[in-house]
């Protein structure tokens, strides 16, 4: 990343995907192989927010085939098996889709970082710091 004049790092995720300078945020990461690359200044940072990420369809489903399989018992144990099968595959699935992102947001556009095995007080840090750099950028901006 090439600063501009005046611009230091404050914070940076232990991957290096996201960047907290006193002038923006940047997120450079990549998705299915393809580098990405989203940057917003701190003066058109509007909100921040941190949310969990799952599809409980995938609950759904796995109820659906564990009742099915206990349904369809009385016909012999293997599909009972297949639905034990079948619903903890579902599980696994959910539990395996779940995750944590950070969305920082702008009038325009939003950087969303998948932010998990952050703990909450480093995620909190970095909002902390990010509303921190913002309210200070425009106290010097307002005071020129």
């Amino acid at each position: 990343m090439n600063l501009i004049p005046n611009e230091k790092i404050l914070m940076e995720s232990d991957n290096k995907e996201l960047i907290l300078t006193t002038h923006r945020l940047r997120h450079a990461y990549r998705q299915k192989g393809e580098p990405r690359l989203t940057s917003l200044t701190l003066e058109a940072l509007r909100s921040c927010e941190l949310r969990r990420i799952s599809h409980p369809f995938w609950l759904y489903l796995g109820v659906f085939y564990f009742l099915l399989g206990l349904i369809l018992a009385t016909y012999g144990g293997v599909y009972l098996l297949l639905g034990l099968i079948l619903a903890a595959m579902c599980l696994y699935t959910y539990y395996a889709s779940r995750r944590q992102v950070l969305r920082l947001a702008s009038a325009g556009g939003a950087i969303v970082a998948d932010v998990a095995g952050l703990s909450r007080e480093a995620i909190t840090e970095f909002v902390d710091a990010a509303e921190s750099a913002k309210i200070d950028l425009l106290l010097h901006l307002h005071s020129q």
